[in-house]
């Protein structure tokens, strides 16, 4: 159901002022993968990927390279968290533990350049597609029991690959 509605999003449904934020948001999030290039992580996981030695179409952010999709969207996410600027998601829900739910720009933007890149899609369609996957990694860490997060800081396995796979939906989806 989830990457049923995720296919189904179109840029004329999203409002005009959700629009302008992802926008900004897309804006912040490249600013953070760059400067996380070059960060220790970002040159680990650079080498790591040259290292393997594979091609693509899609880039990744600082370092020169064209790789298949989900590697340049795990070395660009890589980056974008790096310095740990990347936004966040503050719930207004009270029973919220820490009322911080999940870094949704970074991986969802990571993942929404990469399948663009590599299936030559338009702004529109990355900006549909980022709305989508960041509305469906927001609505699952809101649904997670907010217990969980003292146990389990880090929920990004649950949450954001479900936003990835809501972005990697809808970019297929586009004609």
């Amino acid at each position: 159901e989830v990457a049923e509605y995720a296919s189904r999003v179109s840029y004329d449904s999203i409002p005009a002022d959700v629009i302008k934020r992802a926008k900004e948001a897309l804006i912040d999030g490249l600013g953070v993968m760059l400067a996380g290039c070059g960060s220790e992580s970002g040159d680990v996981m650079g080498r790591y990927m040259h290292d393997l030695g594979v091609s693509g179409k899609s880039s990744v952010i600082g370092k020169g390279m064209m790789l298949p999709a989900q590697f340049a969207a795990l070395a660009n996410g890589t980056a974008g968290h790096a310095l740990d600027y990347d936004d966040t998601q503050i719930s207004s829900v009270p029973d919220r533990v820490y009322g911080l739910l999940t870094h949704p720009t970074v991986p969802v933007l990571a993942a929404s350049l990469a399948v663009a890149e590599e299936v030559g899609a338009g702004g529109k369609d990355l900006v549909t597609a980022f709305c989508a996957g960041v509305e469906v990694a927001c609505k699952v860490a809101e649904a997670i029991n907010p217990q969980l997060y003292k146990e389990w800081a880090s929920l990004a396995q649950l949450r954001l690959p479900r936003g990835f796979r809501a972005c990697r939906r809808r970019m297929l989806a586009t004609p």
